[in-house]
Parts: structure tokens; sequence; C-alpha cells
């Protein structure tokens, strides 16, 4: 009966360490998984065609995550018009966080956006769109997350703006962002 306790007692000493220690969250990793879904909000950009200038009236953003570096993923990003020719101008995406900031690279347009000094919650996304020297200032919902009953991962469910986005390359409209006046 010794020989167990004193077994017993020094596994206990052995193991301690790794009962009790905690492990620090990365922040890129919790931004990205707060980040993951779709967001929809009013972003004031306009596209210019044709040499006509349109105003984009709203902005659906997705963000899925990658399954091995969980603060990086693909997506997509589809500006919508009420007064142009078109419907809509879709993006796919390649997105990352790294240290705080994340990192929009938009595949057809073959540009790259940063969003920094953003808040981030589960519902509200707002903060500032960056383009070189000029910013944007932005405000979006989250509403569309999932989570799988079976693994416990959130992933968005197969929508319109995903097939839009999948049809992007056939129908994509060269374009010219344009920053619009904010109120």
């Amino acid at each position: 009966m010794r020989t167990f306790t004193s077994k017993f007692a020094w596994m206990m000493v052995v193991l301690m360490p790794f009962l009790f220690g905690s492990c620090d969250s990365d922040p890129d990793y919790d931004t990205a998984y707060t980040l993951e879904g779709t967001w929809e909000g009013k972003m004031f950009l306009s596209s210019t065609w044709d040499n006509y200038t349109y105003a984009i009236s709203y902005t659906q953003l997705c963000f899925n995550r990658d399954p091995y570096y969980y603060a990086s993923g693909t997506g997509y990003w589809v500006d919508y018009y009420s007064d142009a020719p078109w419907d809509y101008v879709a993006n796919h995406i390649e997105w990352q966080v790294r240290g705080g900031r994340i990192e929009v690279y938009l595949v057809e347009d073959n540009y790259t956006y940063f969003i920094e000094d953003y808040r981030l919650s589960d519902n509200i996304f707002r903060g500032r769109i960056y383009d070189n020297d000029t910013y944007l200032d932005f405000s979006m919902r989250h509403t569309i997350t999932t989570t799988s009953t079976t693994t416990g991962i959130r992933t968005p469910p197969a929508s319109t703006a995903m097939r839009i986005c999948a049809a992007a390359r056939r129908w994509w409209v060269p374009r010219t962002a344009t920053w619009l006046p904010q109120p």
C-alpha cells in the first residue's frame, strides 16, 4: 500500500504543472474565430466603369477559416449596386490576421486592403479599411454563422452570395474603387 501511495504521490508531482498550467490564446486566432462567417453592411465605395461612377448600396463579406492555419482563410466580397447596369461585383478573397491587422486580398482585382483600428464582437464589426494613404470607416453586422453539432466547428452555409462568387470569374466587371464622402 505504501508503494502505491508513493508512486501516486510522484505521479501527482510530475503531472501537476500540466494539469494546472494555462494556455495563452493567440489573439490573431481569437480574431479569426470571431471574424468567421458572413457580414453585411454599408461601405462608402463606388466603382467607375465606362466613364460612369456607381455607388455601392451594401456589401457582403464572408470569411471562411483555413482548417490548418486558423488565423487565415478564404471567402468572398460582394458589392451590390442599385443604379448600375449590373447588380453586383463579386471577388474571391484570401485573408489573414497578422499582428492584429486583417489583410484581405481580392483575387479577381489582384489588390489587397488592410483592416485596422477595428472593434469586433459576435454581432458587430466596425473599423477602418486602408487603401494606401486613404481610409474608409465601416460598420457591418454578423448575419450568418452556424456551428456543426458533430464537430463544434463554426462554418457558414452555402448562400446565394457564395454561388454568385463562384460565377464571378465569368461575370466580373473591371472596376476602379474610389472612396465616397462619408456622411
